[in-house]
């Protein structure tokens, strides 16, 4: 049953995202809020994943799960929040972020020689839907 719901409370939980950006705006600092954010998400996420006993990454690929934590919500959500609280809509921030997959596909191809199969064209038509 929780399958059916998932994506649908992820989509929700997602949207909001940049609406929340407006609602803190001139309360909150957009960083201080995020560090909040991710800092009580990680403790959450860790209990949860303790609780259920879940496999941890080794030690050696922890640098680069970090990396890629700090980038996408550091870098990407960062900087949405900032451009937020100044001046940019919340609508047209969330647009522009609809855009961050095609980015990654496009730069991975150029940097990875990575083909752009179906997957990419299904998300291009998906996300235009």
């Amino acid at each position: 049953m929780s399958a059916l719901f998932a994506p649908a409370l992820f989509v929700l939980v997602w949207s909001t995202g940049f609406i929340v950006a407006r609602a803190i705006d001139g309360v909150a600092d957009p960083a201080l809020f995020l560090l909040a954010r991710f800092t009580l998400t990680t403790l959450l996420y860790s209990a949860i994943a303790l609780a259920l006993r879940a496999a941890w990454p080794a030690r050696a690929q922890w640098p680069k799960h970090l990396l890629a934590g700090a980038l996408l919500q550091g870098v990407y959500m960062g900087g949405g929040y900032w451009a937020v609280a100044h001046g940019l809509s919340p609508a047209v921030m969330a647009l522009l972020a609809t855009l961050q997959p095609m980015f990654t596909a496009l730069i991975a191809q150029r940097l990875f020689d990575e083909p752009l199969g179906r997957h990419f064209w299904g998300g291009l038509l998906a996300g235009a839907l």
